[in-house]
């Protein structure tokens, strides 16, 4: 994109803005170094911190997966990384192997696949599918709200949450509810990933009452959410809820890495933090800078880098 289609079009230059992207090594929080590109083009801008690589390795190993596609990016490091690869080019729409509509159901959620090609989905509306890889329908059920949300599968169970304030599991066999835990009033409606482990399960809790998220066109946006908590994964029982507004940050579209003994997030409003899995207390927060949105995902590697975008 030329300089002239940016000042025509406001919604590009800031698009480009919001994807320079962060890198960061994480320990202490203490920038190693640092280096922006021009704003004027789509570069990144690097921040480097120091990470035991023993420690990325660990959760990485902790956190493998039989399935194809049990969490949003694969897995809860969202390396992105498989050991498969999809057809390329894709069909086209008028090409398509199958298709499934349904008159009012709207899916911003990420798609998850089993080891056996089974597809899992949450809908604006609420409600939850599973399908086969032949594109029929295996099971349908009725959420405890609406948008129910990135789900992610793990050992025979779909963990899910919906705008209601409650986390779900349900058997992915049949999509029998397991058990269902209302841990806060509400949830944001954006499409947020529920991070699931052996022992916990990591979600925003509460929604964003004070207009900190604004579209391209610098309207509030009633997205994010002020907590995080931790349940555990056998009932959703909750562990600790943190409130995120101490350390001035918020959630958007939360996508965590897990590691073995901490959580690592996008604070929002220009930050990344660490938080201890064992309390929820601080671990580090790095600040990218005033007036800057640090974008949804963040992206670890084993030897102990993390990426983001701003």
């Amino acid at each position: 994109s030329s300089a002239g289609s940016e000042q025509e079009n406001p919604s590009v230059a800031w698009a480009m803005a919001f994807f320079h992207m962060l890198v960061t090594i994480l320990a202490e929080g203490v920038p190693f170094w640092d280096d922006t590109c021009d704003s004027s083009e789509a570069g990144s801008a690097f921040l480097q911190l120091e990470l035991s690589t023993d420690t990325a390795q660990m959760a990485s190993n902790d956190l493998a997966s039989k399935y194809w596609f049990p969490t949003k990016s694969i897995d809860n490091n969202r390396s992105g990384q498989s050991s498969v690869s999809g057809p390329f080019p894709l069909h086209k729409p008028d090409t398509a192997l199958w298709e499934f509509n349904v008159p009012g159901v709207i899916f911003h959620q990420v798609p998850m696949i089993d080891d056996k090609l089974n597809i899992y989905m949450g809908s604006d509306a609420g409600k939850i599918f599973s399908f086969d890889r032949y594109g029929a329908k295996r099971w349908e059920v009725n959420g405890t709200g609406t948008h129910c949300q990135d789900p992610s599968l793990f050992d025979g169970i779909l963990y899910t949450a919906c705008r209601d304030g409650s986390a779900l599991a349900l058997d992915m066999m049949t999509g029998q509810l397991l058990w269902r835990r209302k841990f806060c009033k509400e949830l944001p409606f954006e499409h947020y990933s529920i991070s699931v482990t052996k022992d916990h399960i990591f979600l925003p809790a509460g929604v964003d009452q004070h207009g900190n998220y604004v579209s391209p066109f610098h309207e509030p946006l009633d997205i994010g959410s002020p907590a995080v908590a931790l349940l555990h994964r056998k009932d959703g029982q909750l562990i600790w809820k943190a409130n995120l507004y101490e350390w001035n940050a918020i959630t958007g579209e939360l996508t965590p890495c897990m590691l073995s003994d901490s959580v690592i997030f996008s604070g929002g409003m220009g930050s990344i933090l660490r938080l201890s899995l064992q309390n929820g207390s601080l671990i580090w927060k790095v600040a990218i800078g005033p007036n800057v949105t640090t974008s949804a995902q963040v992206s670890c590697t084993q030897d102990g880098k993390v990426f983001a975008g701003y």
